[in-house]
């Protein structure tokens, strides 16, 4: 995302914490800035490029605590976010269902 300058960095690789649950530490270190992201691969691959599904337009706008809906075949549905609170959050994607994997931010 735009925290990496959209560089894919080592320290945000996703790590599996249970079946088809993927999550990454994520500071965001400014409060009240949008923040914009995509859960992808390095080279933004079609089926590993998740950003906000058009079938939950809603989604775009991540709220803590919240999942939001994810298609992993967009080019340009970034999810956004904004923080209350500078800090470390979790990031994480769940593809317990496939069809609809869901997108949650929570604070660490």
């Amino acid at each position: 995302g735009d925290f990496t300058l959209w560089d894919a960095e080592p320290q945000y690789i996703l790590e599996q914490v249970a079946s088809g649950i993927f999550q990454a530490e994520v500071t965001f270190s400014t409060p009240g800035k949008i923040y914009e992201f995509k859960v992808a691969d390095a080279n933004f691959s079609q089926g590993y490029n998740c950003g906000y599904s058009d079938m939950d337009p809603a989604g775009q706008v991540l709220l803590l605590g919240q999942a939001a809906i994810a298609d992993c075949n967009t080019i340009y549905n970034y999810f956004s976010y904004t923080p209350a609170i500078k800090g470390s959050y979790i990031v994480s994607i769940d593809f317990s269902d496939y069809d609809e994997p869901q997108v949650t931010i929570t604070k660490k």
